[in-house]
This record gives C-alpha cells, structure tokens and sequence, in this order.
C-alpha cells in the first residue's frame, strides 16, 4: 500500500498537511484487505487540484477521506488537516510517509 499526503501553502506561507492517505480503490482490490476504498489516487488528486483556500482544502480533505471505509471503525469522523513546519516537507520526514503531494494555493 502507498502511503501519501498532500500538503497546502497558504496565501501566507504556511504549509499544513492532510492525515495520511493508505492506498486507493485498486491497491485495496489487489491486496484483499478488509478495509475499503472507493476511488483511485488520480480521482482524489482531482479533488484538491481546484482548492484555493485552507477552508476548502480542510472540506476537500474530509471529502476525500470519505472514500475511506475502516472495517474496524467504518464510522469513524475524517481526521483534521494540521499545520506542519515548512523544514518537514521531505517524505523522508513525514512519518512513514512514501509520498507528497504538494497544493500550492491550488497548482497542482
């Protein structure tokens, strides 16, 4: 499974980041896992592509971890976006994190 995050400049500078992302639609069909997931990694790209704002990244976020589904806790709340240093933005330093998008004030 591909971890990932997405990460959002703000019109200021400051940089905040989704919870992490673990896999898509066709990773969860081919591992077979009991957790589920109802779109493709480039389909939930495609909902933050058009975000400008922090607001609408935090909705987008809560959007795109509906496509989620826990098997353990399937009706578990979307975990908040939160700001991150700027210095962390390597993947290497976002805990087990494979990869990172970047957001910037809607560029994708």
């Amino acid at each position: 499974m591909t971890r990932r995050r997405i990460v959002f400049t703000d019109s200021i500078g400051k940089r905040f980041v989704t919870p992490e992302f673990n896999g898509d639609k066709a990773e969860f069909e081919l591992f077979g896992m009991g957790d589920a997931c109802t779109a493709n990694w480039d389909e939930i790209m495609a909902l933050f592509q058009t975000c400008s704002t922090l607001e609408e990244f935090k909705a987008t976020n809560d959007q795109a971890q509906r496509h989620y589904r826990s098997s353990i806790a399937p009706e578990a709340p979307p975990e908040p976006v939160v700001e991150i240093d700027a210095g962390k933005l390597l993947p290497g330093s976002i805990a087990r994190c494979e990869l990172v998008f970047l957001a910037e004030r809607g560029a994708g």
